[in-house]
């Protein structure tokens, strides 16, 4: 009797992992990505600019402890352009600067940014809603009535390429004037 109690203890946890998470998913970024973008003016005129600001979340244990990254990107239509060395992740205290990869497409913009626990580390979101704060600065460059801004945030990569449908998590809508 002993040993089939015993038996049927085994098989027990061998089936059910005995309440194991079931091993590392690295797909899987718990409570990440962009959760607003706020840009300060809504209309431009072509040859002005303005700060756009993406907030996000990301899974501390992911990035502090695993040593994962975040990828942000930034889809810019033709009608703005990013300006260089704007970008900075807002920090306690001061700001960091960061660096975008830069694709430039016809009629449109893709901004990656690829931020690990250093560029994190003092991350901060002045109004709290998300766990982080990008900010940088585009310019008008020609008119457009209703042009998107969209952003999407995931662990280790973001899927983006010219031409194709960009699956944002968020997005928010400028005019630009002459």
């Amino acid at each position: 009797m002993k040993r089939s109690a015993y038996a049927f203890l085994a098989l027990t946890i061998a089936t059910t992992g005995f309440g194991c998470s079931g091993g590392d998913d690295d797909d899987d970024f718990g409570g990440g990505g962009v959760t607003r973008v706020r840009i300060d003016d809504r209309t431009l005129s072509v040859g002005e600019g303005t700060v756009v600001a993406v907030d996000f979340e990301f899974d501390r244990q992911d990035i502090f402890i695993d040593d994962d990254n975040v990828v942000v990107v930034v889809r810019l239509p033709g009608q703005l352009r990013y300006r260089d060395d704007t970008s900075e992740i807002d920090g306690v205290g001061s700001d960091d600067g960061v660096g975008a990869r830069v694709t430039e497409c016809a009629g449109e913009t893709y901004l990656e940014y690829d931020l690990d626990r250093f560029d994190l580390d003092d991350a901060a979101n002045p109004d709290g809603s998300a766990d982080a704060r990008l900010t940088l600065t585009v310019d008008a460059v020609s008119p457009g009535a209703s042009v998107e801004i969209e952003a999407v945030a995931e662990e280790n990569g973001v899927p983006y390429s010219c031409g194709a449908a960009f699956l944002s998590d968020e997005s928010e809508f400028v005019s630009v004037v002459d």
